[in-house]
């Protein structure tokens, strides 16, 4: 036995740590895999085919202040952009998740390669409770930075970059 335990130990160990890093990282994500399926519609269910709401009120949802919650905090190095082909691409109006946002000018926008699209996130010591939303990505090599969409480009220019907390919301 003690044999065993000095020739396969180390490699016992390292697959226990291996393991138990796995569950790290997938706990977090069991309430997503818990989640039930989606019901496909039978001919016998009353399939409404009016949309649930309007471009426009979809976008300019709020989170209620009583259910805004922190669920992290994280300081990073924020910077600003504006939508123009010199800073984005050749369609600068739509950002990577689809948006249109020269349509819809008052969403607040964020782009972030290290939060998924969606994400509600707040800058309270520039911004104070303005809620942005993650809508655009950054070029690759920017992984742990955010990028604050501004209307104007002196505006951005300003505020150049800083390092500041960002608060991840619910």
């Amino acid at each position: 036995m003690n044999l065993f335990v000095r020739r396969y130990g180390r490699q016992m160990l390292l697959v226990v740590i291996f393991i138990a890093s796995i569950f790290t990282f997938l706990l977090p994500q069991a309430e997503i895999l818990a989640a039930p399926a989606l019901a496909l519609p039978t001919e016998e269910s009353n399939i409404n085919l009016q949309p649930a709401a309007q471009a426009t009120e979809i976008i300019n949802y709020q989170l209620p202040v009583n259910e805004i919650k922190v669920v992290r905090t994280k300081k990073v190095t924020i910077t600003a952009y504006n939508a123009v082909p010199e800073q984005t691409d050749s369609t600068p109006c739509i950002t990577a998740d689809g948006t249109n946002i020269c349509q819809n000018k008052n969403i607040k926008v964020v782009a972030a390669n290290w939060l998924p699209f969606g994400t509600k996130v707040r800058i309270p010591e520039y911004f104070g409770d303005t809620i942005f939303e993650v809508r655009d990505r950054m070029n690759q090599r920017y992984n742990e930075r955010l990028d604050v969409l501004m209307e104007s480009i002196p505006d951005a220019k300003q505020f150049g970059r800083r390092y500041l907390t960002v608060e991840i919301l619910n």
